[in-house]
């Protein structure tokens, strides 16, 4: 998200902004100062506060340092690779981190036609849920090949490890304590807390719990396991549309191209 700040201090682009430097880039400008990092006259052009799960501490970079990537709406036809300056746009849609930051979660601050625009995003991990879609495409295409041949068990299965990712990935764009979780059953509660404050739909919830309870039957033969095919594809198509979901809420952190000169 990328906003003007207003003059208004009621404007909620106007606070973040103003708590930004009060909390994060002042703080840092003076101290660089004091260890004679920076002049007495520095002139901020640009701020980036960092945030991951992995570093309590926030970095914060300054001016050169900051790495983003602008939405623009340009004034001009404009090659690839080639230089712009500030008269070559007019207005800024939207502000997203490169792959060099493919976990963390921003807010970011530019100086532009005399004003400055901040960019946000708090979203985090995006590089980790990346892999765990990648892994969950794997289970349900194997879960959706077992419906086909009528494997009731290996489509339980599958679909208990590719929702459980899933869920899991949901949870990484915000909880810090899901990096390193490693049960079941953290997943699984964590997830329908997370459910219950209508942060995701409660159909996606419901469906870890009930493969959760069938996988015992299906994966280790213990109970009985009644299920129809029916049942079964509508389970899968729900495990579909959670995929999708997460796919649309994952967070955009844009690829360089190797081609593409660094900046001076």
């Amino acid at each position: 998200m990328a906003t003007e700040p207003d003059e208004n201090p009621s404007d909620p682009g106007s606070v973040l902004f103003s708590q930004a430097l009060e909390l994060w880039v002042q703080p840092e400008i003076t101290r660089r100062q004091e260890l004679g990092q920076l002049p007495a006259g520095f002139v901020l052009r640009a701020a980036q506060v960092i945030m991951t799960h992995d570093h309590p501490r926030v970095t914060v970079r300054l001016n050169d340092e900051v790495k983003v990537v602008l939405q623009v709406e340009a004034t001009r036809a404009i090659d690839r690779g080639e230089p712009i300056t500030e008269d070559d746009f007019s207005e800024v849609h939207g502000m997203t981190l490169t792959d060099a930051d493919p976990d963390a979660g921003h807010l970011t601050i530019v100086r532009l036609h005399g004003g400055y625009v901040l960019g946000f995003d708090f979203r985090y991990n995006a590089g980790r849920i990346r892999e765990h879609l990648r892994v969950a495409r794997q289970f349900l295409d194997v879960a959706r090949h077992a419906l086909q041949e009528g494997h009731s068990e290996a489509v339980i299965d599958n679909l208990f490890s590719g929702v459980e990712l899933l869920a899991k990935g949901a949870l990484l764009m915000h909880l810090p304590e899901v990096t390193t979780s490693r049960t079941h059953g953290f997943i699984q509660s964590a997830y329908n807390k997370w459910s219950s404050l209508g942060n995701v739909d409660t159909e996606y919830s419901q469906l870890l719990n009930r493969l959760a309870h069938l996988r015992n039957p299906a994966r280790y033969l213990r109970g009985h396991l009644a299920t129809k095919s029916d049942d079964l594809l509508a389970m899968a198509n729900t495990a579909e549309r959670m995929y999708s979901g997460l796919v649309a809420e994952l967070p955009v952190h844009t690829e360089i191209p190797a081609d593409l000169p660094s900046p001076s």
